[in-house]
Parts: structure tokens; C-alpha cells; sequence
């Protein structure tokens, strides 16, 4: 009786198995079934041309940061250069912007105030035109300037 019920037991086993491998292959089919019908889907379709799209998007922009580092760069090592040195001679030799900084606010210290209109030659000229004898109004037509203009250098020159 010990050995019918072992018998019966692995016939039993042996059936399961082949329940169990009809039942897995079974599923493996429905698995790829599903699978093929997502990949025909007009969902998985248009997802895969937006991340195709958001890929060539994203090397655009690479190559666009890659491109700007690359000028950032160059204009780095420009600004290096320039900094330390420029050119304001004749004879094109460096000289330091410190030096061009020193003697730019030894003429004006504050950076304030307007640039002068004439300069001191056109100032004794004014000033000679008007002890020869000449109205004002005909000064300011001969240097082609304002009244106010020959009235203030006239004032200040006193």
C-alpha cells in the first residue's frame, strides 16, 4: 500500500509539472502578447518619438554649453591679457593700467564735471576778440558757440 501511494504521489508530482509547464509557457505567450501590443501602441509610439526628440535636444544643447565654455574661455584669457597689459604709446610697448589708472585720476580725481569746450588757445582768442571790441553776440557767432558759452569763459578768465 506504501507503494501505490508513493507511486500515485510522483504520478501526481509528474502531472502538476506539466500543469505547471503548459501553465508557465502559457504565460511567457501572454507576456510577449502584451508586450508586442504596447510596442504597436500609439502610446508607446509617441513616447518613443518624444524622448528620440528630448535626446537630439539635449546634444543640441551640449554642444551649445560645450560652445560657450569654449568663448568663455577665450574671452578669459583676453581679458588676462588686456588687464595686464595695453598699449597707449607710439612706440606700442606695454604699459601696465595701473600706470594709465594713476594718471587718469591725477587730471580729474573725482571723475566728475564735463570735458572743457574750447581749449586755452580758443579761450585767448575769445578773450582777444572781445578786447579788440567785439560784442559778445558777434564772438559766439565767430566760434560758432552760444552766448552763454562766451559770457561764462569772458566771467571766469577775470
Amino acid at each position: 500500500m506504501a507503494r501505490e501511494t508513493i507511486k500515485s504521489l510522483k504520478e501526481e508530482i509528474e502531472k502538476l509539472k506539466l500543469q505547471m509547464n503548459t501553465l508557465s509557457e502559457q504565460n511567457s505567450r501572454l507576456i510577449k502578447q502584451t508586450d508586442q501590443e504596447f510596442l504597436n501602441s500609439y502610446v508607446y509610439r509617441e513616447l518613443s518619438e518624444k524622448v528620440q526628440f528630448l535626446q537630439n535636444y539635449s546634444k543640441t544643447l551640449e554642444n551649445e554649453n560645450q560652445r560657450l565654455k569654449d568663448k568663455l574661455e577665450e574671452k578669459t584669457a583676453e581679458i588676462g591679457r588686456l588687464k595686464a597689459y595695453t598699449t597707449t604709446d607710439s612706440s606700442m610697448e606695454p604699459v601696465p593700467l595701473s600706470m594709465i589708472n594713476e594718471q587718469i585720476t591725477e587730471q580729474n580725481r573725482k571723475h566728475a564735471g564735463r570735458k572743457p569746450v574750447f581749449s586755452a588757445e580758443q579761450k585767448e582768442k575769445i578773450w582777444s576778440l572781445r578786447k579788440a571790441g567785439l560784442p559778445m553776440r558777434a564772438i559766439a557767432e565767430q566760434m560758432e558757440c552760444s552766448l552763454g558759452t562766451v559770457h561764462r569763459i569772458l566771467s571766469q578768465s577775470k
